[in-house]
C-alpha cells in the first residue's frame, strides 16, 4: 500500500465503522489496523472485517 493512500483509507475507516481512534501501520509486506471504540469489541471487529472486504473488492487485492 502506498503511503499516499493511507490518509484516504483512514478517513474511510472512520466514516464506515464505529472506531473513535485508529492507526494504520503499513510495512513492506502487510497492513495492520489498530482501532478503539466505546462499543462492543465484537461489533467493531465485524465492522472492520466488512470494511476490509469492501476495500479488497474495490482494490482487487488480497487484503485479508
Amino acid at each position: 500500500m502506498a503511503d499516499s493512500q493511507l490518509p484516504e483509507l483512514l478517513g474511510k475507516l472512520f466514516k464506515e465503522t464505529s472506531a473513535e481512534e485508529a492507526v494504520i501501520l503499513s510495512t513492506c509486506n502487510r497492513v495492520e489496523i489498530y482501532a478503539v471504540s466505546n462499543g462492543l469489541p465484537q461489533h467493531l471487529l465485524n465492522e472492520l472485517r466488512a470494511f476490509l472486504i469492501g476495500e479488497e473488492e474495490s482494490e482487487g487485492d488480497n487484503i485479508l
